[in-house]
């Protein structure tokens, strides 16, 4: 991923420290912190599929599959 896609991402979700990122993408501390500081940087972000689409839904509001969002009946 582009850097400045990962500084959007960042941006658009509210997360603006490394614990964010663990928070939201539950990945490691040294993870997170590598992701961001490689984004910042200007050096692309290694990102798995599964990890970008976890991304793009969290930038759309959406609830974890299976919990409580707005759209369940």
């Amino acid at each position: 991923m582009k850097a400045q896609d990962f500084l959007d991402w960042m941006e658009k979700a509210d997360a603006r420290y490394a614990a964010d990122i663990v928070r939201h993408l539950d990945c490691g501390r040294n993870r997170a912190q590598a992701m961001k500081n490689a984004a910042e940087e200007g050096e692309d972000v290694p990102v798995n599929r599964t990890t970008a689409l976890a991304m793009s839904a969290i930038a759309a509001g959406l609830p974890a599959w299976g919990e409580k969002g707005d759209f369940d009946e």
